[in-house]
C-alpha cells in the first residue's frame, strides 16, 4: 500500500529552502532523507512503503516521491505533532509538478481527491496509477529516475 503525504504550501512547516534543498539533493540518482508530517497518525506505517508528495491549497499536483524508512510515527518533531522519515527518490519544483487535473483525468475517484492530511492511504490500484502517472511526468521532464548514491539530510 502507499501513502500521499500532503503539504498545504505553508512556508512555516516546510520552507522554500527545504523544497530547494530536496529538489538538488535527489538531482540524478541520488536520494534524501527527511522528516514528514505523518498528519494525526499514531500506528506505524509498513517500512519500504510508497509514498507521494501531494501538494494541496493552490497548485495542487505531485511534486516528489521516495519511500518510507522506518515506518515508525515520531512525535519530537518540532514542526509537527507526528512526524515520520522518509526517503525521497524525486522532487521536482511546484511548476515541474504532475498537476492534479491529469490525476483527476486518469481518475476522478482516487485518493488524491479525498485526501485531507498526510499518510493517506492509497489503493494498490491508485498506487499503481499514481507510479504510472509519475514515471511518465518525469520521463516527459528528461528527469533521471536511477538511485545509486544516497544522500543524507534529517530534519
Amino acid at each position: 500500500m502507499g501513502y500521499l503525504l500532503t503539504w498545504n504550501g505553508d512556508q512555516e512547516n516546510f520552507s522554500d529552502e527545504e523544497l530547494q534543498m530536496l529538489i538538488r539533493e535527489t538531482a540524478g540518482s541520488r536520494t534524501c532523507e527527511f522528516g514528514w508530517s505523518a498528519g494525526r497518525r499514531v500506528n506505524p506505517l509498513p517500512a519500504g512503503a510508497r509514498v507521494f508528495l501531494l501538494r494541496q491549497d493552490t497548485e495542487h499536483g505531485i511534486f516528489g516521491s521516495g519511500h518510507l524508512d522506518d515506518g515508525l510515527i515520531y512525535h519530537d518533531n518540532p514542526y509537527w505533532p507526528s512526524s515520520i522519515n522518509v526517503t525521497f527518490d524525486k522532487v521536482v519544483s511546484i511548476a515541474d509538478r504532475l498537476p492534479r487535473e491529469e490525476l483527476m483525468k486518469a481518475n476522478p475517484e482516487g485518493g488524491w481527491k479525498q485526501a485531507q492530511q498526510s499518510c493517506w492511504p492509497l489503493s494498490a490500484t491508485d498506487e499503481a496509477l499514481l507510479e504510472k502517472l509519475w514515471s511518465a511526468h518525469l520521463r516527459k521532464l528528461g528527469v533521471a529516475t536511477l538511485r545509486k548514491r544516497p544522500g543524507k539530510h534529517r530534519r
